[in-house]
């Protein structure tokens, strides 16, 4: 009988190390998955380039279903783009619900704050999200200039319904040109060529 108990207790003790494996498992999977989840907020500009006197950038969120608050600040070179305005993107509701914030004061400098937040309990659906559009003239053409995220003055942030930070939320900057295109040369060949009466000419 005592053979029998500890053969048991054996028996349970090995079932219960299993399990405990398995749940080991199971949360290191949950974690990574975690982990790897990144809703990005990127900034847009139509072919990377602003090269008439206008252009826009579209910021957009990369969303995966869980995002209630977006906040930054855009940030960039003021001797190339000067800054105009700035409106809703076509995936914000317009009903009034969404709260839409702006720094305004240091657009001179080439920084803007945004902070935009769903109805409270309220989310994003999971895709592609169009959230705010800035709009610009240029100041001057220069084959490459950054449009970028920065923290100052309005930080950082993704922000889920229940008013907790997504830590693993991503901000993607973007490179552009104000440059305009370079027009192509044409050449017409032969030049200055004699042609004798009767003779053939190429081109």
């Amino acid at each position: 009988l005592v053979f029998q108990h500890a053969k048991k207790n054996k028996k349970n003790l090995i079932m219960k190390s299993r399990f405990l494996r398995i749940s080991s498992l199971l949360v290191a999977a949950f974690t990574s998955a975690a982990a790897w989840a990144q809703p990005t907020v990127s900034i847009n500009v139509a072919g990377n380039a602003i090269t008439t006197a206008s252009g826009s950038a579209a910021i957009n969120l990369a969303a995966l279903g869980n995002e209630n608050t977006v906040s930054f600040t855009l940030t960039w070179d003021p001797a190339v783009l000067t800054y105009v305005s700035s409106a809703l993107g076509a995936s914000v509701p317009t009903d009034g619900s969404a709260t839409f914030t702006r720094n305004t004061t240091q657009t001179a400098t080439g920084k803007l704050g945004v902070l935009l937040g769903l109805e409270a309990g309220t989310s994003y659906s999971a895709g592609t999200k169009h959230l705010v559009t800035v709009n610009f003239t240029r100041a001057s053409e220069v084959a490459s200039t950054t449009i970028a995220f920065v923290d100052t003055p309005t930080a950082r942030r993704v922000i889920d319904p229940n008013a907790v930070a997504i830590t693993t939320a991503v901000f993607t900057d973007a490179t552009i040109s104000t440059a305009p295109p370079t027009a192509p040369t044409i050449t017409a060949h032969p030049q200055n060529v004699a042609v004798v009466a009767g003779g053939l000419a190429m081109f």
